[in-house]
């Protein structure tokens, strides 16, 4: 072993501090968003703890070290005893439909019973699927992105993909495999009220809260069910779309030949997904590639593992040309890739027959 620099051991227990920091920070952001604690602050402008204590019901001891935790990390500001948030931070901790809001992806804690299994997993190698972490993660797979696309979804990225958007002014049978939460079927079904949309999820989870977005709505040309693309009937969509979900499969071939199936042969296929380089140090660039690398061992490769003999791809798995591999080889003629400024981790694909 070599010699040990006194100053090097320093930073590297510092290091592993700050991970243990941005741990204990994460919870302290998930009980803002849980307790409602960012709302006041963005609406409000600068408050004391007792103020902020008072428009939110809880106890101002508390909220004081929760005021504090937070203002260290440079999330909050403070003037003397007073607390408030940035503009920008007003809008990505306070703001839940802007399409910059982003505290909603502490809404789901690992489960503990979900941690060991994935200890097991790490032993077996098969993992489990997004269902099995529960309700709050549902909550933040939905956070996580889903208002941008939202909000750029018909303006920019069906506007650079016209025989899709014609079809869908024109009226289309569309299913969106892999829905979650619904929200992306719902745009579409609002955007395009002669084509019909049905959202399909494995989650019990995320079709609930689907349901109840449903059931607000007053759309008679959406639905949602449980589902995989296993359960696509044949020739049953004119367009397929799918977010954020092939690198999560355990046979994303499978995937692709059963999209073609419920296509009829012909048809077109939207696919957005996380924009992965070829290996890990291709995806140095990335900012949050450790986090990325994380989520998916907890998440997207151990969804990918949930059946034996699963591709395993991961969250930085699916590149361009791993994807083109795969509808080649189900039989579909082209690809075309596209990039948007409003979304910086994906990349989006018109597929067609």
């Amino acid at each position: 072993m070599s010699e040990v620099d006194p100053k090097k051991l320093k930073l590297a227990m510092l290091a592993v501090y700050q991970v243990k920091e941005g741990e204990l920070l994460g919870l302290m952001l998930a009980m803002g968003q849980r307790l409602g604690l960012f709302t006041p602050l963005a609406q409000h402008g600068s408050m004391t703890a007792a103020e902020l204590a008072a428009a939110t019901a809880t106890n101002e001891r508390y909220v004081q070290e929760w005021l504090y935790a937070v203002t260290a990390a440079g999330l909050i500001e403070k003037d003397s005893e007073r607390f408030s948030l940035t503009p920008e931070m007003a809008i990505v901790l306070g703001e839940a439909e802007h399409p910059a809001f982003t505290a909603g992806i502490f809404t789901g804690p690992p489960l503990p019973e979900t941690v060991d299994r994935l200890a097991e997993a790490f032993r077996t190698g098969i993992g489990f699927g997004w269902n099995d972490h529960g309700a709050g993660v549902a909550e933040m797979q939905r956070a996580m992105g889903t208002n941008n696309k939202r909000a750029h979804l018909v303006s920019e990225v069906l506007t650079a993909m016209p025989t899709i958007k014609d079809k869908l002014e024109s009226g289309a049978r569309v299913i969106d495999v892999g829905c979650g939460a619904g929200d992306l079927a719902h745009t579409l079904a609002k955007a395009f009220p002669k084509s019909t949309v049905l959202g399909v999820d494995p989650s019990v989870h995320a079709i609930e809260m689907a349901n109840h977005l449903r059931a607000n709505s007053e759309l008679d040309n959406l639905e949602y069910c449980l589902g995989t693309f296993d359960d696509l009937p044949d020739e049953s969509a004119d367009i397929v779309t799918t977010f954020d979900v092939l690198h999560d499969l355990p046979f994303p071939e499978r995937a692709a030949e059963q999209t073609m199936e419920a296509l009829g042969g012909s048809g077109d296929w939207l696919v957005a997904d996380i924009k992965a380089g070829a290996d890990f140090e291709a995806n140095a660039k990335i900012p949050t590639r450790s986090l990325f690398y994380s989520m998916s061992v907890m998440y997207c490769m151990n969804s990918a593992l949930s059946e034996p003999g699963g591709a395993g791809l991961g969250t930085l798995g699916l590149t361009e040309g791993k994807l083109r591999e795969i509808v080649t080889g189900a039989g579909f003629s082209e690809l075309e890739g596209y990039e948007f400024d409003f979304d910086v981790n994906n990349r989006y694909y018109h597929i067609t027959t």
